[in-house]
């Protein structure tokens, strides 16, 4: 049982959209009710959940406070919390944890196959070159050698 809420100030974000997890959305309301469904992370396994977000100009400070709720193996119930200021955040791509690149490029792929809000600004060239910044990033993990080959193929 894993639940995530993300609370954006709206004085420092302008915008934000989920991508995926759309069919997995839980209330407000229910984020601390137990008797509703989170998702199911199995131990050792982990999810990302990629949010799209726009910064007001000038926006300084905390943007967001990012809330996990899970029942752990021993049945407790655990919450921890985090935030992100506006500062510690990057318009670059390249300049993200490389794995937070690799979910990116996932997205990026995904949002091309589905004709997404993206997929009319991001060429199939544009793609490539992520892939490779990711490939260069990561190298030796047979996982992103698997999703660069994917990307090669799919010409999108």
């Amino acid at each position: 049982q894993a639940k995530a809420q993300v609370d954006f100030d709206p004085s420092r974000v302008a915008g934000y959209r989920l991508l995926g997890y759309e069919n997995r959305a839980v209330a407000d309301r229910d984020f601390r009710n137990d008797s509703v469904d989170g998702g199911e992370i199995f131990a050792g396994h982990s999810s990302t959940a990629l949010y799209e977000v726009v910064l007001a100009p000038g926006a300084s400070g905390v943007a967001l406070r990012a809330t996990v709720r899970y029942v752990d193996a021993g049945g407790a119930t655990v919450e921890r919390s985090a935030q992100l200021s506006a500062e510690q955040t990057t318009a670059q791509l390249s300049r993200a944890n490389r794995r937070l690149h690799q979910d990116v490029l996932i997205a990026m792929l995904t949002d091309r196959l589905m004709t997404g809000p993206w997929s009319g600004q991001l060429t199939a060239a544009d793609l490539q070159a992520q892939a490779d910044a990711v490939g260069g990033r990561v190298d030796g993990d047979a996982a992103v050698g698997e999703l660069l080959g994917l990307i090669r193929r799919s010409r999108v």
